[in-house]
């Protein structure tokens, strides 16, 4: 028997190199999470209904009410469509080219902080395999520490090599799991940003400021 008692977890857990880095990547991944969280639930707009209100603007030749409300709606999409109507006047080509640059911006700025949650979901299991190799390697000491094998002379380092394993798998499974949740959501608004990108500019031919 471990113990008598309840079985005490946190009691097993040491403050070992590969229990802090752990430690570490959870709360990395957790900030990183609830910041994209929020980001892109900020940005997240119904793109259909904004769009017919520039197509109902741009029809009126309202373009100064339609860039004010580009203005005000949050989000990738309507900054796209805001950098073509603040650039009527110019060019087919260098209008193309504003668009192109904001919507590079904007892919990047979808894209920060996800890098991380990549890093911890590869790098997390090989933390928790160094743990449970270590804790292995505790069980072996105590072995020869003691000159006979045990389960109360291996428990300990067995525990702390099956927590570490676990600790790893379980941040990575997060991790990766948040990382294509949050991946795809950003692939969502990147063919909303093409889809809106080439409607204005071809409203913007259609219908010319009056």
């Amino acid at each position: 028997m471990f113990s008598s008692g309840p079985m005490n977890w946190f009691g097993m857990i040491h403050l070992d190199f590969s229990t802090i880095i752990l430690a570490l990547f959870s709360l990395l991944s957790v900030a990183t999470i609830i910041e994209r969280g929020i980001r892109y639930r900020n940005a997240d707009i119904d793109a259909e209904e904004f769009m017919g209100r520039i197509r109902e603007l741009l029809r009126l030749g309202k373009v100064n009410e339609a860039v004010n409300l580009a203005t005000q709606t949050p989000g990738p999409v309507a900054a796209v469509v805001k950098s073509a109507l603040v650039s009527i006047g110019r060019s087919r080509e260098e209008i193309r080219d504003t668009i192109d640059r904001v919507r590079m911006r904007q892919a990047a700025y979808l894209d920060k902080h996800l890098p991380v949650l990549g890093t911890v979901g590869a790098t997390a299991p090989f933390v928790g395999l160094f743990g449970t190799v270590m804790g292995i390697m505790r069980a072996f000491h105590d072995i020869a520490q003691a000159g006979a094998a045990g389960t109360a002379v291996v428990a300990a380092g067995i525990a702390q090599a099956l927590i570490a394993t676990a600790g790893g798998l379980i941040v990575a499974i997060i991790a990766v799991i948040a990382y294509n949740f949050f991946l795809n959501w950003s692939g969502h608004f990147v063919v909303e940003m093409d889809t809106a990108a080439n409607e204005i500019v071809h409203l913007m031919n259609a219908e010319p400021a009056r």
